[in-house]
């Protein structure tokens, strides 16, 4: 009887971990899931104290992870950062972490077709922009990031 009390709570304790990890309702707006495109997300929760994210690896875990949340995981993600030389360690820019493009968010939507397109790199390119605004920076759930004025006053 024991063992099969003990089983018993294991299969429950299991299901509660597996159902954790199923999107809530709410989690997605309108129930939406991820565009299987999506290589491209603005994270919806901080990590670290202040600048200390782990290093590019502690970041771009914390990338990985909120991917893995919301069913987009099997890409191997990476922080959009950058870090200076220093004694031993040569300067890695943020601009050769990312792949060559196209980049799309979560509804599927391109931001960028290439890294020129992305950064601006000629006058040209910098006068016709990339796509990516308050509307296509979406946050990994597809949730617009809150910016300073979508607060009401009594808030600030």
């Amino acid at each position: 009887m024991a063992k099969t009390k003990s089983s018993a709570l294991m299969l429950s304790l299991a299901s509660c971990l597996l159902l954790a990890q199923v999107p809530k309702p709410g989690e997605y707006p309108l129930g939406a899931k991820p565009s299987s495109m999506m290589n491209f997300f603005v994270t919806s929760e901080p990590i670290g104290d202040g600048g200390n994210l782990g290093g590019l690896a502690g970041a771009d875990a914390h990338c990985q992870q909120l991917a893995i949340t919301v069913g987009a995981g099997t890409r191997t993600w990476h922080a959009y950062l950058s870090t200076q030389a220093r004694p031993g360690q040569p300067a890695v820019s943020a601009r050769d972490r990312i792949g060559k493009g196209p980049w799309y968010n979560f509804k599927g939507e391109m931001i960028a077709q290439d890294l020129a397109h992305l950064h601006g790199d000629t006058i040209e390119l910098a006068h016709q922009g990339n796509n990516l605004n308050k509307l296509t920076g979406l946050t990994e759930k597809g949730q617009i990031v809150p910016g300073l004025y979508d607060y009401a006053p009594s808030q600030y």
